[in-house]
């Protein structure tokens, strides 16, 4: 359930605090803000304010009490993992390292609270600042791809490349959507003078968004070629495999033994 639903949750608890600003009157600059949830509550009223302390509340609860409980789950199973002594707790919690290589059993945890960043804490960004949302997004991606592709934490050649393309091509799209962004905005100050044209070198947002589609789709089909041709290259070397799972067997230390 955690796994399924942290990230949906996450996104709808903190669009408590995403507001659309309406223009009271046409020839003034004055607006108010309502909900996006709910377009009948005004934000920054009492009702809004009782709104957002549940929010806090139930982000308390699920985003972070569930990056609380993974930390707290992988943190005690160190030794566990390290000495190859499985304990009752490092079997329990075995669905968050087991895919992992042991000096990374921690990385779960770490891409919990990329997703809760990126589902979550970019949209306390305010709305009227929404091209710093997509840069934040747009940052937090590369670093974690270049971690990815540095820190290989998977035990799984394929899972490496696999990790590694799919947050390359949520690069491209918070790429892609931040230059939209951008032209849109120039050309709403600006309006048939061609400035954005000028500035960013494209005719209007079909120049970027089909170019970027089909990059993305180039880049999948590309990592996922090359994932194919890794895992057939690993199969043809010959391994002891289980046949239940067929991974080679992870060889543990029960207490009181020494040798295997």
């Amino acid at each position: 359930l955690i796994f399924c639903f942290v990230p949906s949750v996450s996104a709808f608890v903190f669009r408590a605090w995403s507001c659309k600003a309406y223009v009271v009157d046409a020839d003034s600059t004055t607006y108010i803000e309502y909900m996006r949830q709910d377009a009948s509550v005004q934000c920054h009223t009492k009702e809004h304010d009782s709104i957002t302390k549940l929010a806090i509340f139930l982000i308390v609860l699920w985003p972070l009490g569930s990056l609380v409980l993974f930390t707290s789950l992988l943190v005690p199973c160190y030794k566990a993992l390290h000495t190859r002594t499985p304990t009752d707790l490092s079997r329990a919690a075995a669905f968050l390292h087991r895919e992992y290589e042991t000096r990374w059993y921690w990385w779960e945890a770490v891409d919990l609270l990329r997703k809760i960043v990126l589902t979550g804490v970019v949209v306390l960004v305010p709305e009227e600042r929404y091209f710093l949302r997509l840069v934040t997004a747009t940052l937090i991606c590369s670093f974690y791809a270049v971690g990815l592709a540095v820190a290989t934490p998977y035990k799984r050649y394929e899972d490496d490349i696999l990790a590694v393309a799919t947050n390359l091509v949520l690069l491209l799209v918070f790429l892609g959507a931040s230059w939209t962004s951008l032209f849109d905005a120039i050309e709403e100050q600006d309006p048939g003078e061609g400035t954005a044209e000028a500035i960013l070198g494209w005719p209007d947002t079909d120049a970027i968004v089909i170019p970027m589609a089909v990059l993305v789709c180039a880049a999948l089909a590309i990592f996922l070629a090359g994932a194919f041709v890794a895992a057939r290259r690993l199969a043809r070397i010959p391994t002891i495999r289980l046949v239940s799972t067929k991974q080679q067997p992870e060889l543990t230390l029960h207490k009181g033994q020494t040798w295997h």
